[in-house]
């Protein structure tokens, strides 16, 4: 959204946007994030993304497509959405 500043530590919104937009796998905080796993974000948690929690999320919400995360099946449908399509570029390119 115009206007919201998502400050974030580290790589966390490059995973995010990657994962967005190129179905790359993300880390384990991260996945635990868009798997909708509060307790699992918490135990996978810096100090830093801990403070940076509510941020994160609130980024994922308003930011990210919505079959790209909130549950494990969304998160596994999104991966193997991009894994075909890399697989299919792959054949494409080598034919």
């Amino acid at each position: 959204m115009i206007g919201l500043d998502y400050d974030m530590p580290g790589g966390i919104r490059d995973a995010l946007d990657n994962w967005a937009q190129h179905g790359w796998p993300p880390g384990g905080f991260v996945l635990a994030v868009l798997h909708n796993d509060l307790s699992g974000a918490v135990g996978r948690a810096d100090q830093w993304s801990m403070e940076a929690l509510k941020t994160i999320v609130s980024y994922v919400y308003n930011e990210l497509p919505s079959p790209c995360w909130g549950s494990t099946e969304k998160v596994e449908a999104w991966a193997l959405r991009h894994a075909e399509q890399r697989s299919a570029a792959n054949g494409a390119v080598e034919s």
